[in-house]
C-alpha cells in the first residue's frame, strides 16, 4: 500500500507541476504593477504565531494567497475558507492550498481553532460585524484572532472608494470599508475579547486609504500620528 501512495503521489506531483509551470513562468514575467502592504501585514502575523506555536490555524478569506500554504509548510495544521465568489463577482481558486469555499459570515466548518488570521479580508465583508462573531466562535477559549484592514482612529467609512478623494478602486467590484476604534471596541465588547497587541501604519500620504500617494515603503508609526491601516492580535477570553 505505502509504495501504490507513494508512487501516485511522485505521479501527481509531477502533473500538477508541469501544469502550472507555464503559469509560474508567467507571473515571473509579469511581475505585480505596485508593492502593497502585505509584507508588515503578514510580518506582523508570523511574528505572533511564532511566539504562540498554535497546534491549529484557520486563515480567513485567502483569496489566491499564499498564506495558508506558508503556514501548512511550517508545521501547524492549517484550514482555510473563502466565500470565492460574490466578493469578486466571478469564481476564484488558490493554487497554493486547498481553500474550502465556505462564507463566515454563516459558515459551515464547524472545527475549533487556536489561532484565526484575517488578512486584510473583513474591509470587503458587508456585514463585518456578523464575520467577527463567527470568528470568534470559532475560536477556543484563550485562543488569539488576528486582523489587519484600513484604519483609523476616529472615522469609518463604508466604501471609502466611493471616496472623491479615492487613489484607486471605483471599478473594483467589492467594497473597502476603513475601521475606527469604535468598531474595534464593539467587536471586543460583544465577543469578549481584548486587544494583546496592536500596531499602525502610514501606508499613504493622505489622511486615509487610498487618499494621497502610496508611499514606497509603509511606516510603523505611533498611534497619535496619523495612519491608515492596523494590524492587531486579540484573545479570546471567557
Amino acid at each position: 500500500m505505502k509504495k501504490f501512495k507513494k508512487f501516485f503521489t511522485k505521479i501527481y506531483r509531477k502533473v500538477v507541476y508541469n501544469l502550472l509551470k507555464p503559469l509560474l513562468k508567467k507571473e515571473y514575467y509579469f511581475p505585480r504593477k505596485i508593492m502593497n502592504e502585505r509584507p508588515i501585514e503578514y510580518a506582523f502575523a508570523l511574528r505572533h504565531i511564532s511566539k504562540i506555536y498554535p497546534k491549529k490555524i484557520l486563515d480567513v478569506g485567502p483569496g489566491r494567497s499564499s498564506l495558508p500554504h506558508l503556514l501548512y509548510n511550517c508545521g501547524f495544521r492549517v484550514a482555510a475558507i473563502d466565500e470565492m465568489q460574490s466578493s469578486w463577482k466571478q469564481n476564484i481558486d488558490n493554487r497554493h492550498f486547498w481553500v474550502l469555499k465556505d462564507s463566515i459570515t454563516n459558515p459551515r466548518i464547524k472545527e475549533s481553532f487556536d489561532l484565526v488570521t484575517c488578512i486584510s479580508t473583513l474591509e470587503h465583508i458587508e456585514d463585518h460585524k456578523k464575520a467577527v462573531k463567527n470568528m470568534f466562535a470559532l475560536l477556543k477559549n484563550g485562543g488569539y484572532l488576528i486582523l489587519s484592514f484600513p484604519y483609523n482612529e476616529k472615522k469609518y467609512f463604508h466604501n471609502i472608494y466611493d471616496s472623491p478623494e479615492a487613489g484607486y478602486g471605483q471599478l473594483n467590484p467589492y467594497i473597502c470599508q476603513v475601521f475606527s476604534r469604535n468598531e474595534i471596541k464593539s467587536w471586543m465588547d460583544e465577543n469578549n475579547g481584548v486587544i494583546i497587541d496592536q500596531e499602525y501604519y502610514k501606508v499613504f500620504t493622505g489622511e486615509y486609504w487610498t487618499y494621497g500617494k502610496r508611499l514606497d515603503i509603509p511606516q510603523k508609526v505611533p498611534k497619535e500620528e496619523n495612519h491608515q491601516l492596523t494590524a492587531l492580535i486579540v484573545k479570546k477570553v471567557s
